[in-house]
């Protein structure tokens, strides 16, 4: 489960962006207006008929990753997300139900999802946000608890949600990371726990158990007694009924019948135990949103799979691409030194010449087999790029934002920069177009 799977430096970057959104007026604004229909148009997610004008309870399903999954049919959008939420408002549903099974995703995605279901569904309203998950790991345990009321699936597992980061030692816990501890990084910490804070009171579920859940050095205990959740005894030395669920050193994920026992959730395993969980009758109107999605998915996957072709050696062909230009610059250099002292050479010209003409063949082989690997590069990299541009605009034409790219997409820019400059034989200026801001 590789919930929120940035470093540092980035999903400090990406709070920067996202959090400051969180207000109503932004989030009418925050995402893709899906293309409209026509007879060749894919459709969007949330704009197929349900052939009702009306329905007691809505279902809208989140399977998969929070964010594109190239090894997967399906995954979690937030623009798809929340445009079938538009759609479910417009039957005034008494209910709106999450049918979570997803291990856990991308932070950002998660915090999207987070801030529709806020936004969208205000508090007291008249439509009540239920998360029906069976599993639910990582950013979808997250997801769960801000719903403010949650009825599990009979094997249900909720939790594991300790963010962790890749590193080029592989994954680690962010929170193991030292750079985690410094002003910055606290920073944006402090904003991001602010949300979590916001989504809890929101789900109205304990913040103890979302940090057991998201936190190694995070304790939680129940009390039978009280039904309460403490996150340390208040009083170490007599811990009365107080039952350890998490001693600080593990990542808590509760089970079903865990999550019925500490009063978080009811239980139903299809949509006939979900009417009457939720105190309806067993003819209550349901409808269950997402028939577009499976010609969706497949519409976004034919456009980022060949984006990500190559994308991932992108940066091994920049290095080779950048070494050759040096080289290329290097030993130009050279050639004009050499050239010069042989033209300067008053003493035995002819075995000088024969010396300089050896060096300056050496010198001049040497310089285009640098440029032969520099242009192989560049045909690499002009291809990457211009996969990453159509795939842009045929996602923005599928309603899908372009940060569902790699992130080596963002070099884009800077690969056209550079490629302009090498064609006009200014290899210095391809060079430090990678350089610059």
């Amino acid at each position: 489960m590789n919930n929120t799977i940035f470093p540092v430096a980035v999903l400090a970057a990406m709070l920067s962006v996202a959090m400051p959104e969180q207000s109503s007026a932004a989030a009418a604004s925050n995402h893709t207006v899906p293309p409209k229909s026509s007879s060749t148009a894919t459709p969007f997610p949330g704009t197929a008929p349900v052939g009702r004008a009306a329905a007691d309870v809505v279902v809208i399903p989140m399977r998969g990753h929070f964010g594109f999954d190239a090894d997967a049919s399906e995954w979690i959008d937030p623009d798809a997300f929340a445009s079938m939420v538009k759609q479910a408002k417009t039957l005034n549903p008494k209910f709106v139900i999450l049918d979570i099974e997803s291990g856990g995703g991308f932070v950002f995605v998660m915090n999207e999802i987070a801030e529709t279901i806020m936004n969208e569904f205000p508090a007291g309203g008249k439509t009540t946000v239920v998360a029906w998950p069976g599993v639910a790991g990582s950013a979808a345990s997250f997801v769960t608890l801000t719903c403010p009321k949650i009825v599990v699936k009979p094997t249900a597992r909720v939790g594991a949600a300790l963010t962790i980061v890749p590193t080029p030692k592989g994954w680690v816990a962010i929170e193991d990371i030292p750079g985690d501890k410094s002003g910055i990084a606290q920073k944006y910490k402090s904003f991001g726990d602010a949300f979590e804070r916001l989504a809890m009171q929101y789900g109205g579920h304990p913040p103890e158990v979302r940090a057991a859940m998201a936190t190694q050095a995070a304790s939680l205990y129940w009390s039978p007694s009280q039904k309460k959740f403490f996150a340390a005894p208040p009083d170490p030395k007599n811990l009365g009924d107080l039952r350890a669920l998490d001693n600080g050193t593990t990542v808590l994920t509760m089970t079903a019948p865990e999550m019925i026992e500490y009063g978080l959730a009811a239980q139903a395993g299809d949509e006939k135990q979900l009417r009457s969980v939720l105190g309806l009758q067993g003819d209550a109107a349901l409808v269950r949103l997402g028939s577009e999605l499976p010609v969706w998915f497949k519409a976004v996957r034919s456009v980022l799979l060949p984006a990500t072709l190559d994308v991932d050696q992108a940066p091994v062909h920049i290095k080779t691409y950048i070494d050759g230009l040096t080289a290329c610059v290097s030993l130009d250099g050279q050639v004009k030194t050499n050239d010069a002292k042989r033209q300067a050479n008053t003493s035995d010209k002819d075995r000088a010449r024969d010396a300089y003409d050896a060096i300056g063949k050496r010198l001049r082989e040497a310089r285009n087999q640098a440029s032969r690997a520099a242009g192989v590069a560049a045909t690499k990299l002009k291809e990457i790029a211009k996969r990453i541009e159509t795939a842009k605009v045929s996602l923005s034409r599928l309603g899908m934002k372009p940060f569902m790219l790699p992130s080596t997409a963002a070099l884009a820019p800077k690969i056209k920069a550079s490629l302009e400059s090498h064609g006009k034989g200014d290899y210095a200026g391809a060079i430090n177009a990678f350089s610059s801001k």
